[in-house]
Order: C-alpha cells, then sequence, then structure tokens
C-alpha cells in the first residue's frame, strides 16, 4: 500500500490544475459564470471523492463519520492547528486556529477555489455519510476571511446509542 499524498502537496497540485481552468473560464465567460461552472463541478467532484473516501466504512451514518475522521483526521495534522471546545456522545465543537490550505489559497488569491475544494467537503461529509444523523453548523471559515473555522457537529438522538466515545 502506498502512502497517502502529503496535504500540502496535494494542495498545491490541485491548484496547479484548477487555476488554468478557472482563469480561462473567467476570461471566456465571465467571472460570474465561471464561479457558477466550476462550482457545480466541484459539488460532483466533492460528492464522488467523498463517496469514495468513506464507502467501506460500516455502521450507522453518525458511526461512519466518526470513524471517517478518525482516519482522515491524522493526514491534516501538520496543515492545521485546533482545539477542540466540547465533546460528548451528542455533539462535537472545535475550531480552526491555522490552516494551511486557507493561507495557500488566499495568498494566492483564490479563496473560493480553496473553499470550493476543501472546506465545502466538510458539509458534504456531513450530509451524505452522516445520512440524516450528522448536522454541521459552522458560522465562518479561515479561507473566507473570519478569525477561525468554528465546527458544530450535532448528531441526531437516535445515533447516541450507537456512536463509540469521540
Amino acid at each position: 500500500m502506498t502512502e497517502p499524498i502529503d496535504v500540502q502537496r496535494l494542495v498545491e497540485l490541485q491548484a496547479c490544475l484548477w487555476l488554468p481552468v478557472l482563469r480561462t473560464l473567467r476570461a471566456r465567460l465571465g467571472p460570474d459564470a465561471a464561479a457558477e461552472l466550476v462550482e457545480a463541478a466541484l459539488r460532483e467532484w466533492r460528492r464522488e471523492e467523498t463517496l469514495r473516501l468513506f464507502h467501506a466504512i460500516p455502521g450507522c451514518g453518525a458511526c461512519r463519520w466518526l470513524n471517517g475522521q478518525r482516519v482522515l483526521g491524522p493526514r491534516l495534522a501538520g496543515a492545521v492547528e485546533y482545539r477542540t471546545l466540547e465533546q460528548s456522545s451528542g455533539h462535537v465543537v472545535f475550531e480552526v486556529t491555522r490552516c494551511d490550505i486557507a493561507r495557500y489559497f488566499v495568498g494566492l488569491g483564490e479563496p473560493a477555489l480553496g473553499f470550493g475544494l476543501w472546506c465545502a467537503l466538510d458539509t458534504t461529509v456531513a450530509d451524505l455519510i452522516g445520512e440524516g444523523e450528522v448536522e454541521l453548523t459552522r458560522r465562518g471559515t479561515l479561507m473566507e476571511g473570519a478569525a477561525s473555522c468554528d465546527f458544530r457537529y450535532t448528531f441526531a438522538a437516535a445515533a447516541h446509542e450507537d456512536l463509540p466515545e469521540p
């Protein structure tokens, strides 16, 4: 089995692929039409990527989400700093205070692309894998210019009994 690609390297590769496409679309279609088209493509990519990454994880929706976070979370360890504010069988609340991914895309002047590739993935995973048992509330992200990314995941009452401890 091969080692997963370093997150920073993955971010750079994504930018190398998407930026020329995005710039060409902007030049030919205008910024609004280009943004709409790219967001539609990224929405489909997020859906496919989520299904690919989480398809083999068994259990209820909330269990799949939690176990997926345990697998994928360590891959982001060097790219983000966060602190857990609350944790129980009913919810997980944490705050990302540093994100190299956001720093990279903001530095490129393309935070909307970074948001579509990375930040929006959190909602896709919660919705698609959580199967109605996981709700994400987030008021802002570093990518959008907020002071932090505030995450509040709430798990449906029916899922509490099946959830392993966070």
